[in-house]
């Protein structure tokens, strides 16, 4: 690590701090801010009281109707159904069953009332605590429509199980209806019908609504049916922070991929055609997609569009606060979307939707070619990190799994292929750092002959002029880092959202996707946490440790500006060890790594390279004329029109 690499990153070190305090609130502003938290928890608090009282009303009036219900004859409560639910009264009576379809990788409970997808089980993953990973639960997760003009849901309404069979290509089949009637009288034609497939050895499902024979029944002037789903998310991982932060709704228009907030409640209303909406968390997600599962893996382009879209719809994420800790409940947020489906015949309409309930891996979200893969946050807005990613990383750690490696050990092997393809930019770093050290004595003797303020152009013009003969450029020490750059960034992502990693022990490390905590201490740290991560004290060691070698090889000087840059390399890994305390213990094993093999390529880089012989070539090619280019003759001539102009400027 040269001069310049560390220039770089002290700068970046500094706009990062920068962006931060010049992103701090005044105080004025905070108290504001505090007026404001402060109005909208006592308006929260009144509407719960209000909500508190309107459930307790709701409660006595359904008790009353209970009351009533207990004294009414069979036809008075056929009366009272008809009145309220018209041609689906009959429906709106059933009890309320569920239906349960079981494959080698999902075990999903239908219910009977609203003919929804209850519950979600993913049979081959478990939570970190070893429970049932439900990935939709119970009543928290709901989908339904309103079905005519009088507003009446289907989440109301009792399908019936019209058949369950087993299709040729092994999936299982259910149809479940909810019939309209006449007077008490069960239509057996017209019918709203909601027809699952349930793929074995897939995460797929489909759901086809049907529309049938309900001319009358629903308004004619119906062009569309607003979709409602529902769904409390759950907290599956053991950070609970990590978990919270990476879930929230993303959804594909026919152009882009988008997300809602992942850090504050947040809603979207869209008004162009939707391809599909998922409900993400930091390792598995819940998407509906347009069009039939088949459609979806026959797809051959990005562009090509499925049969049928959402016209329309919204989404809404609501976050109840940065929780750290797990809640009683182990809820994470709610969320719901409510899309608009076409509706052109009502004799027989049929919306074709494709559920997928499973990870977020990314060979698994890549085969349905609709871009569902950019829920997994590997820096789709800066293209170098996400190539880096995409075609480098992924590509690398999936050719490593399938030999059954370790993946402690499969991170080892990528960190050093991705140090071999770096290797000639890091020899050249520390071949300019060296030619830095052996001209460094008359760096210092053009200092000594230039000390005053008024001389600093012609020392500038001295070094550079050594620089040049030396064959040293400056500039060059720069472009390592940014080549860099992208790969240390890429990996920032990639390690925390690697479902690769996801509950894979390694050395200490229950959890290469999480921290690994060696002791919990019983009490937070402000900026450090609860507990100690030992690869990321390993990582910070290294680092430091690394940062000292630096410097004593460097010998920046010991005026003002380099105590303070030495000061700035060592404040970094203080930084770091907060930051990553609480991360994937992936990533800090993986900077580890890095640390550890640079130090091996500085002690091969100083095996090889005989800083002698260089000082030697150097001088050789001092005594050679140098040729000026066009800009450095430019350079020249307008450092002689400053000092001109500051000679005349004391004559004055």
């Amino acid at each position: 690590m040269d001069k310049n690499t560390i220039i770089g990153l002290v700068i970046i070190l500094a706009l990062f701090l920068g962006f931060s305090w010049w992103n701090t609130p005044s105080k004025e502003e905070l108290a504001e801010r505090q007026r404001i938290t402060d109005s909208i928890a006592e308006a929260q608090q009144k509407q719960k009281i209000i909500d508190a009282a309107l459930a307790k009303a709701q409660e006595q009036l359904d008790e009353q109707e209970r009351q009533q219900a207990d004294t009414m004859s069979v036809e008075e409560k056929q009366r009272l159904q008809q009145s309220r639910f018209d041609v689906f009264a009959n429906a709106s009576m059933g009890e309320d069953t569920t239906f349960v379809v079981e494959t080698n990788r999902l075990r999903i409970t239908f219910a009977s009332k609203g003919g929804y997808v209850k519950d979600v089980l993913l049979k081959e993953f478990v939570t970190y605590d070893s429970l049932p990973l439900q990935l939709l639960e119970g009543n928290k997760a709901a989908f339904s429509f309103f079905c005519n003009n009088r507003n009446i849901s289907t989440a109301d309404l009792s399908f019936e199980l019209a058949e369950q069979k087993r299709l040729a290509d092994g999936s299982t089949q259910l149809l479940l209806r909810a019939y309209t009637d006449s007077a008490g009288v069960r239509n057996a034609n017209s019918y709203i019908e909601y027809v699952y497939t349930v793929r074995d050895d897939s995460y797929l499902v489909d759901w086809q609504i049907g529309l049938v024979n309900l001319k009358g029944s629903i308004d004619a002037a119906t062009s569309a049916i607003a979709l409602q789903w529902n769904a409390t998310l759950h907290q599956h991982e053991k950070s609970t922070q990590s978990e919270m932060r990476q879930t929230t709704v993303y959804y594909r228009d026919s152009e882009e991929t988008d997300n809602l907030s992942e850090t504050k409640s947040d809603k979207e209303e869209i008004t162009t055609s939707l391809r599909w909406v998922s409900f993400k968390q930091l390792f598995f997600n819940a998407t509906l997609f347009s069009g039939t599962s088949k459609e979806l893996l026959s797809r051959e382009s990005r562009k090509d569009q499925p049969s049928e879209l959402f016209e329309s719809g919204s989404m809404e994420v609501v976050h109840e606060g940065n929780d750290k800790t797990m809640r009683a409940d182990r809820s994470l947020k709610s969320m719901q979307a409510q899309l608009y489906l076409p509706v052109s015949d009502l004799t027989n309409n049929r919306n074709n939707m494709t559920f997928y309930f499973g990870p977020n891996k990314y060979r698994e979200l890549r085969k349905f070619h609709t871009d569902l893969e950019r829920i997994i946050p590997l820096g789709w807005g800066f293209a170098p990190m996400a190539w880096v990613n995409k075609y480098a990383v992924i590509p690398i750690f999936n050719w490593l799994e399938s030999y059954g490696i370790n993946y402690g050990i499969i991170i080892l092997v990528l960190t050093i292929l991705l140090k071999l393809v770096l290797l000639p930019i890091a020899r050249s770093t520390y071949l300019s750092s060296a030619r830095m050290r052996v001209v460094k004595p008359e760096i210092e003797e053009i200092n000594q002959r230039y000390p005053k303020q008024e001389d600093s152009m012609k020392k500038q013009q001295a070094i550079m002029q050594l620089y040049k003969q030396a064959g040293i450029k400056p500039a060059a020490g720069c472009l390592p880092m940014l080549i860099q750059l992208p790969i240390l960034i890429a990996m920032f992502r990639f390690f925390p959202s690697a479902f690769e990693l996801r509950q894979q022990p390694f050395l200490w490390a229950e959890d290469l996707s999480t921290y690994d905590s060696i002791l919990d201490l019983g009490f937070t740290i402000p900026f450090y946490g609860d507990h100690v991560s030992l690869f990321t004290l390993l990582m910070t060691a290294a680092t430091l440790i690394y940062t000292y070698i630096s410097n004593k090889q460097m010998s920046m000087g010991n005026d003002q500006q380099a105590k303070m840059m030495k000061w700035m390399m060592f404040l970094m890994p203080i930084m770091f060890l907060g930051i990553f305390n609480d991360y994937s213990s992936g990533l800090s094993y993986y900077y580890f790594l890095v640390n550890i093999i640079t130090f091996l390529q500085m002690w091969l880089f100083r095996a090889l390279i005989d800083e002698d012989k260089l000082r030697k070539k150097m001088k050789e090619a001092k005594l050679k004329p140098v040729q000026k280019s066009k800009w450095e003759k430019k350079m020249e001539e307008m450092m002689k029109q400053q000092q001109q102009a500051q000679r005349n400027a004391k004559r004055k």
